[in-house]
């Protein structure tokens, strides 16, 4: 009766199907107990089985495996300090007028009323100065 088990899982699976025999007798009668074991033996062997499939493991050599590291190369982390060093000169070569609106907008994640309130101005003039402070870095952005 190993039906895919170890020996141990067999021994075990037998052991538990008695146990259960006898706990069932206890409330009730048992007219067939040889099928009562059998068919309780089953099932538990049935439950290991799947246990076990879900939960199988096949050594794969790590020459064949799809290892991914989603770290950026050192080329990636390199090109991203120089892009950032060039956004930060493309805004320090801003009027400070325009650099201050898209600092808190873009950084600070204020709100054009916010802005307005903060600096004092219209809601239509940040609107205007974070427009044209846009169009000017994506201008430098593009000759670089």
């Amino acid at each position: 009766m190993r039906r895919g088990l170890s020996a141990n899982d067999a021994d075990e699976v037998a052991q538990e199907a008695f146990l259960r025999l006898e706990e069932a007798r206890r409330s009730e009668e048992i007219a067939a107990p040889e099928g009562f074991v059998v068919r309780v033996a089953l099932n538990l062997a049935a439950d290991i089985v799947r246990r076990h499939a879900r939960w199988r493991f096949e050594p794969v050599p790590v020459e064949e495996m799809d290892l991914h590291d989603p770290a950026p190369t050192p080329d990636d982390v390199i090109g991203a300090r120089k892009r950032l060093d060039q956004v930060r000169a493309a805004l320090d070569a801003l009027p400070e007028e325009i650099r201050t609106v898209i600092v808190l907008k873009r950084l600070e994640g204020l709100t054009i009323d916010q802005i307005a309130k903060r600096e004092q101005v219209g809601t239509a003039t940040v609107e205007r100065r974070l427009k044209r402070g846009l169009t000017l870095l994506a201008e430098v952005m593009d000759k670089e």
